[in-house]
């Protein structure tokens, strides 16, 4: 079962919170072909073909790249819920919090699926491997961010492909204590009627005791059906790793 913010009591409550955050007007991109795409600067709803000729649905923020240059990658996992839940995560949360860093930011659709599960996995893998071989993105400053189900898939990610990502930004999730490599900040409201507070501490705890990289920054009073009102303070810590890393 996704944990989806549309199915729960608070279903009015985060309803408003998605109807108050504006949507961003995108030009539907006819090209699907990663090494095809026209990397010009703007916002793209699209499919893009990954893997054995898959069109995996996503948005993309492209910023204006000079040319010879290269940016950084932020892969962006949203929360549970429908086909296109992937466009509100993308307008209200990730783009509006993350475009300040100046990189290609994709944020794909789980397809009704869990991040960790193995055919969601695998796409990531190639999308990243497409993307790093045919547009001019910067192997080490690759990031990797989500919210409920894609912080739990950020967590993920980050602990298993430390070699594939430079820092990590899971937000509203429940984690496993692990020993992670990478630069990883985790923000988490106080009031998550999902996943606890203490239980999401405690992980953290844990983990740095042998990974001393890793910081978590609790929201007082915040929802877990608030993910829009995110911003500011994931704007606060994608910058704090720019700061660190590039």
């Amino acid at each position: 079962m996704i944990l989806s913010p549309f199915k729960s009591a608070n279903y009015f409550s985060f309803l408003f919170f998605m109807m108050a955050c504006a949507t961003t007007k995108s030009p539907i991109s006819k090209i699907k072909n990663i090494q095809n795409f026209d990397l010009k600067e703007g916002v793209y709803d699209t499919a893009l073909t990954v893997g054995n000729s898959v069109d995996w649905n996503m948005k993309l923020s492209i910023p204006k790249i000079e040319s010879g240059k290269k940016v950084p990658l932020i892969l962006a996992l949203h929360w549970g819920g429908n086909l296109t839940t992937y466009k509100e995560y993308a307008d209200c949360l990730a783009f509006p919090a993350l475009d300040t860093l100046g990189g290609i930011i994709v944020a794909p659709s789980a397809s009704n699926l869990h991040w960790t599960q193995p055919i969601n996995e695998k796409r990531i893998l190639e999308l990243i491997g497409e993307i790093k071989k045919h547009w001019p993105v910067d192997e080490k400053k690759i990031i990797v961010t989500g919210y409920s189900n894609g912080g739990i898939g950020a967590w993920f990610l980050a602990d298993k492909y430390p070699e594939l990502f430079s820092a990590a930004i899971p937000m509203a999730g429940y984690y496993r204590a692990t020993k992670l490599k990478i630069l990883t900040y985790v923000i988490h409201g106080k009031a998550d009627e999902l996943f606890a507070i203490k239980e999401v501490e405690n992980a953290v705890r844990l983990t740095q005791k042998e990974s001393p990289n890793v910081e978590l920054e609790i929201m007082d009073s915040f929802s877990h059906y608030m993910g829009c009102t995110y911003v500011e303070v994931l704007r606060r810590k994608a910058l704090k790793i720019q700061k660190a890393l590039f």
